[in-house]
Parts: C-alpha cells; structure tokens; sequence
C-alpha cells in the first residue's frame, strides 16, 4: 500500500483522494502514514470531535438482505474511545481515553436504515463498552423503543454498571462469556450481551441484568 491512516480514517481517506485527485499536498493529514525516500513517515492522529458529523454508511450499495439471509451480522458504534483501561484492551490508546458520542437519536437513525435495508438480521454495537456512561446506553434504547425498531442487537458490557433494572418487560436474553477473567486490571469478565425485541413494554439500559438463568 502507498499510504496508511492510524486512527480514525473516516474523513482523513476522502480528503487524501481528493487531494490526490486534485494535486493538492497531502503531507499535513492527521494520522497519515507514507513511505518515502526509504523511510516510513507518520502524522499523529486526530480524532474526530463530533460523530454526527460523518455521512452514514452507504449500505443500500450491497446486497443486505442477502446478507442478512446468509447469517451475516451488521455493526453500528455509538461512540468512539474508552475511559477504561484494561491492560489487555487497546481501545483508548487507538481510539482515545474519552468517550465521544454519537447522539442517541442518529444511532436509532441509522439502525432504523439497516433494519430497512436488511430486512432483519443482527446489529453488533462495536463501542468497547455499550453500557458505559449508563444515561447515554438508557437514552439510546429509549430512541430505538421511540422508533418501534423490531431489531436483534449484541453489545459488549461491563459487569462493573450491571444493575437489575436494566430491563422492564418480556425482553428475552442470554449473556455469554467473551473473554477470561483479568487477574491484572479491569473487570472479572466482559460479556457478550444480546437482546431481542427491544421495544416490548420499556427498555431501560443501566447496566446488564440477571444472571444467565433468569428472565426479565
């Protein structure tokens, strides 16, 4: 490859096309990397300050249903960073140790277009902690249950924010080990959390709920 980007490339690999394209120089661009003269050089990286301002993704240009029929899992990230930091997680050192956030209802917005586009299938929040800040996890199943959105989602939690009130209703759930305990730092164990019908009755998210026994 001629160039890299470290980071967040959503807006830096558009603008080193367009000034590729345009001849223009493309050496200041925050987290690029290149090669030249025998050596490899590389920008500090930037990060982008306002996640509302990104153009949605353009999945109306592949085939979703399709996918979604294969067994194919699509993705949404709510926010970008991390304020943990778990020795065995790389997140706040390539993403920042901040969070910045998308506002909850753009993230509805845009699961509301990959259930349209789609048609079904699962949505895998990719933030590295869906739960964390609590609000803002409650505020953006709010937003889904405001959109009616029948969507099967799977977030990564930490059990440090798990409190019993997460649900209210017949949502049903299961929660799976994602990796081994940390007898180093961070938590005894992050977990895969899935959910299905979220708009049943309300849907309040504070933390994860009941053990893998339990229902809502």
């Amino acid at each position: 490859a001629d160039f890299g980007v470290i980071g967040e490339g959503e807006k830096v690999f558009p603008e080193l096309v367009d000034r590729i394209v345009g001849g223009s120089d493309w050496s200041d661009l925050a987290g690029l990397v290149w090669a030249t003269d025998g050596r490899v050089r590389a920008n500090a990286p930037g990060f982008i300050e306002d996640l509302d301002s990104l153009r949605p993704p353009r999945i109306e240009l592949f085939d979703g249903r399709r996918y979604a029929a294969e067994g194919g899992a699509s993705s949404v990230i709510s926010k970008q960073g991390c304020s943990f930091r778990c020795l065995y997680c790389d997140s706040p050192h390539v993403m920042g140790s901040r969070w910045r956030k998308k506002s909850p209802e753009r993230v509805a917005e845009e699961l509301e277009s990959l259930q349209r586009e789609m048609g079904g299938g699962l949505v895998f929040f990719t933030d590295a902690v869906f739960n964390h800040p609590p609000d803002y996890a409650g505020e953006i199943c709010d937003a889904i249950i405001g959109r009616g959105l029948d969507v099967g989602w799977i977030a990564m939690v930490h059990p440090a924010f798990a409190r019993r009130d997460l649900f209210e209703g017949d949502v049903i759930y299961t929660s799976v080990p994602m990796i081994e305990p940390s007898v180093i730092s961070g938590p005894p164990l992050m977990v895969m959390f899935s959910c299905s019908n979220p708009q049943r009755r309300v849907l309040r998210l504070h933390g994860l709920v009941h053990n893998r026994q339990e229902r809502c």
